[in-house]
């Protein structure tokens, strides 16, 4: 909990406390409770996940790969996922443990991106230029094998140009994230990004969420694509839908349609994805087992 990033557009530092974490044996004990619950995954959430076990004076005591490799040795959990993680604070250690338990950590990263240009992110005060977010990207995708990308983007920050806006779109373009959270700036009270001039008007606000949409959409049917044909993890999480299908997500976190042949809710499955299916995929289950 708590955060210490100051962006220029945000409240939560004003709000929050300082940076306070779990211990690690108290996060291993919820999870216990979650497996012998019946649980098959579980996600870690914080307000900034990445400095998990950072205190100012004494810098980490322990770390998020460390919890995570703990968490991987709980039996009966099958899938640990991420929230959301600064891309600046992707460690060397944390990809090798999503080596080392690949079976367990699901390669799917939430990065927020918030803009693709340099100026722009510099004056929302975040913590890296666009040239650093694509590499830590390549690193990931270099040391994984095909990890899902997901992301939160800002449009119509103060100042921000068409030109700029359009950097954003390659970025989104070049990473291939097949899910993108689109916000429009919204000025909070007391933040230094409410002062900031000229706004962006409404008009070219509706034309740039139209652009980022449609975009959005695209390159999530490219990625979605590459994936027909491929066998993957689904865990069902609804045992149907109004036409009675059954949905789910893999583990690189595409949403998932199965035709209705009675996989219990809380199952994980085996399946090859066959075609895309509005936003997500269907498939056909290949295991009969759980995973």
């Amino acid at each position: 909990d708590g955060c210490n990033l100051m962006c220029t557009f945000c409240k939560i530092p004003y709000v929050r406390n300082q940076l306070t974490s779990k211990h690690p044996d108290e996060v291993v004990r919820e999870a216990e409770k979650y497996a012998e619950a019946g649980f098959r995954e579980i996600v870690l959430t914080g307000v900034h996940l990445g400095l998990y076990g950072f205190r100012k004076k004494e810098k980490h005591i322990y770390s998020l790969s460390y919890v995570l490799e703990r968490l991987a040795q709980v039996e009966g959990i099958l899938r640990i996922r991420l929230s959301s993680i600064e891309v600046n604070e992707i460690t060397k250690e944390l990809i090798e443990v999503f080596q080392t338990y690949p079976d367990k950590l699901c390669p799917h990263f939430h990065l927020p991106l918030q803009s693709g240009d340099n100026r722009i992110l510099k004056l929302m005060n975040r913590k890296y230029t666009v040239e650093e977010f694509l590499e830590k990207v390549e690193e990931l995708s270099s040391a994984l094998d095909t990890p899902g990308f997901t992301t939160d983007v800002i449009y119509g920050f103060p100042t921000e140009t068409w030109e700029e806006f359009e950097n954003t779109l390659q970025v989104i373009e070049k990473v291939g994230f097949h899910r993108v959270h689109a916000f429009p700036f919204s000025p909070r009270r007391r933040t230094p990004a409410y002062r900031m001039e000229p706004k962006v008007p409404p008009g070219e606000m509706a034309r740039r969420k139209k652009a980022l949409l449609a975009l959005s959409e695209k390159v999530s049917k490219e990625v979605r694509r590459q994936f027909v044909g491929r066998d993957e993890r689904v865990l069902v999480e609804y045992e149907e839908t109004p036409d009675g299908k059954l949905q789910g997500y893999t583990d690189r976190y595409f949403r998932c349609f199965l035709p209705p042949r009675g996989a219990p809710k809380g199952r994980l499955v085996q399946v090859r994805i066959h075609h895309l299916y509005g936003e997500g995929v269907m498939a056909e289950r290949v295991w009969e087992e759980e995973c």
